[in-house]
C-alpha cells in the first residue's frame, strides 16, 4: 500500500513541473514580442514626430517647365522625390519620376529639370520628402496632389 501513495505524489510533482516549463515558454515569448512591438511602436512615432515638422510648398516654372519644391518646415531634408503624370499634346498620359538630393535645408528651394518639352494638361505631381532618423533616411509621405493652375507650353 505504500506504493499507492507514491504514485500521485509523483504526478503532482510532474505536472507542477510541466506548469512551471509552460509558463517559462510563455513568459520567454511574451517578453520578446512585446519588446518587439515596443520598439516599432516607438521608431513609428519618432518617424511622425520628424515627420509632423516636413512642409513643403510646391510651384510651377511654366516658363521653363520645371517644378519648384520650397521647404517650409524646420527639417533639412535628405531628398525629395517628385513623382507624377500629365498627359501630352497627343492625349497620352505620362509619367514624372525625379529625385532631387539635398540637403535641402529650410527655407530653401530646388527646381527639377524640364519635365516635358511641349504642352501639357493635367499635370498631377505629387511630393516626398526624405528626412534622416538616427542613421536611417525616413520617408515622410505627403498624399496631397499639386496641381498648376494653367497649361504648360514649353
Amino acid at each position: 500500500m505504500k506504493k499507492k501513495g507514491i504514485s500521485p505524489l509523483i504526478a503532482y510533482v510532474i505536472l507542477v513541473g510541466f506548469a512551471v516549463g509552460l509558463g517559462a515558454i510563455f513568459t520567454t515569448w511574451y517578453m520578446n514580442t512585446s519588446q518587439d512591438t515596443r520598439e516599432q511602436y516607438f521608431k513609428e512615432i519618432e518617424t511622425g514626430i520628424q515627420c509632423e515638422d516636413v512642409k513643403l510648398n510646391v510651384g510651377f516654372n511654366y516658363d521653363s517647365c520645371k517644378v519648384e519644391v520650397f521647404n517650409t518646415g524646420i527639417q533639412v531634408w535628405k531628398k525629395v522625390a517628385i513623382s507624377g503624370s500629365y498627359l501630352d499634346s497627343g492625349g497620352a498620359r505620362q509619367k514624372i519620376d525625379e529625385d532631387i538630393d539635398g540637403p535641402i535645408n529650410p527655407k530653401e528651394s530646388r527646381e527639377t529639370n524640364a519635365l516635358f518639352t511641349a504642352e501639357v494638361t493635367d499635370l498631377e505631381v505629387y511630393v516626398n520628402a526624405y528626412v534622416q532618423l538616427d542613421k536611417k533616411t525616413v520617408s515622410c509621405v505627403n498624399d496631397r496632389v499639386y496641381k498648376p493652375t494653367k497649361s504648360f507650353a514649353c
